[in-house]
């Protein structure tokens, strides 16, 4: 090897471990993250799907603990947003209901097998406001189950009538 290919090559390898070391942070970023979630109280299971580079995500449900997105499953499509947050609300005597609220307007419902109805957030056929701490607060009226997923998906936590704080839930390990 001559000396100016020598010295090319000292110049560039530095360029080539800092596109690598680049690659190598960033490379989580371009996958898929899913995450698969049980909800005991209604004998549901959630699924959690963000693409990569994408401006939705999506939250999946279904009784069974096999299924993907398609055309065929229920889901509601949640735009990339922090504040993007919405509380699914169950009755678990009504089979294939389901109701959800979306404060801010970030989730479009896809209903397959499940009827999704949207609701207000202070609809009283399932809140009661209460003062709490000197606050007005909407309290789930008995017997409804609420999933709220938090934070553009990275949050699930579940609640009832019987509490009035949230159950955080943590994803199934694969």
């Amino acid at each position: 090897m001559n000396k100016r290919n020598l010295a090319l090559l000292y110049i560039i390898t530095p360029f080539i471990l800092l596109g690598l070391i680049i690659l190598w942070i960033l490379a989580p970023s371009f996958r898929t993250t899913e995450k698969l979630y049980y909800i005991p109280q209604v004998g549901m299971y959630l699924k959690i799907i963000k693409p990569p580079l994408s401006r939705y995500g999506y939250a999946l449900f279904n009784k069974d603990s096999i299924f993907s997105l398609s055309e065929k499953s229920d889901y509601i499509k949640v735009y990339k947003s922090e504040t993007a947050s919405f509380n699914i609300i169950i009755n678990p005597n009504i089979e294939n209901k389901l109701y959800f609220d979306d404060r801010f307007n970030f989730s479009v419902p896809h209903p397959v097998k499940y009827n999704i109805c949207k609701i207000n957030f202070r609809d009283t056929t399932f809140f009661e406001m209460h003062n709490v701490a000197g606050t007005r607060t909407c309290l789930l009226k008995h017997p409804y189950i609420a999933i709220t997923v938090d934070g553009y998906l990275e949050s699930v936590y579940t609640t009832n009538s019987y509490e009035e704080y949230l159950n955080k839930i943590e994803p199934m390990r694969k």
